[in-house]
């Protein structure tokens, strides 16, 4: 159990927070949260951070609003839901679903980063066979980076397949084309 002495929360400028551990590490984080009275007119609301602790504020006095109200502070930890590994081309496949807290993360002001970092390391974490897959090719990590960029275009599972070559110009060139589903070395 780590102590909460040893976190952190941020409140980025979008309305989210995450919790930092004491390593640096995400723990945990929030998305914009949301508060509506009973005939759904919506409440005003923030986030803040106090030390480790994170308070939601809703603003209802003096609105007028119909009680009760409803304020939802969902917090998320798995930026991933699933983590298989299949074969394709004979090789090593890695399918990765974000959860719909990684998809809120990744529309965030440092959704990337995290999507990026901790991501990365919580599929490796999570799930033993897709960190032998993920750590076999400098493709996978490639492709990967490539799914964080362009998550919306790139649809729902993000699959990441060992047989494509590792880019020796950047992955983002050609992506609008390639979809993170590149032939060659160089070209899309």
């Amino acid at each position: 159990m780590r102590s909460t002495s040893a976190l952190r929360v941020e409140v980025s400028d979008d309305g989210g927070a995450v919790v930092i551990g004491a390593d640096g590490e995400f723990v945990a984080g929030a998305v914009k949260p949301w508060a509506y009275d009973a005939v759904g007119s919506a409440v005003p609301m923030r986030l803040e951070a106090r030390g480790s602790e994170l308070v939601q504020i809703i603003d209802h006095r003096g609105g007028g609003f119909t009680y009760p109200i409803t304020a939802d502070p969902w917090l998320g930890i798995n930026l991933f839901d699933y983590g298989t590994v299949s074969t394709s081309n004979g090789q090593a496949k890695v399918n990765l679903l974000p959860s719909a807290w990684g998809m809120s993360m990744w529309a965030s002001v440092s959704g990337h980063l995290i999507m990026n970092t901790a991501g990365w390391d919580e599929a490796r974490a999570r799930w033993s066979k897709v960190r032998a897959a993920l750590d076999s090719k400098r493709t996978m990590r490639q492709q990967y980076e490539c799914h964080v960029a362009g998550a919306p275009l790139t649809g729902g599972w993000w699959n990441l397949e060992k047989w494509r070559p590792t880019r020796t110009v950047h992955w983002s060139y050609g992506m609008l084309i390639h979809e993170c589903n590149w032939t060659t070395a160089t070209r899309y």
